[in-house]
């Protein structure tokens, strides 16, 4: 992981992964991921992820990422 948070410009490596799960559940679910990741994006956290699992709604939001 250290490689790719290099290569983002993460400079604040404490060597812990971030791992983020998005839910099921449609549309509402993906409606609410998009609202969830547009804040964190808001405050530049999309960056700490390292890892992404999603199932059914969420999993709009994470292949669009």
């Amino acid at each position: 992981m250290i490689g790719r948070r290099k290569a983002a410009g993460r400079g604040d490596d404490t060597g812990a992964d971030v791992g983020f799960a998005l839910s099921g559940g449609g549309i509402r679910s993906a409606t609410f991921c998009l609202g969830l990741f547009q804040a964190l994006a808001q405050r530049g956290l999309i960056r700490r992820i390292d890892y992404l699992s999603t199932v059914s709604g969420g999993g709009y939001l994470g292949s669009w990422l």
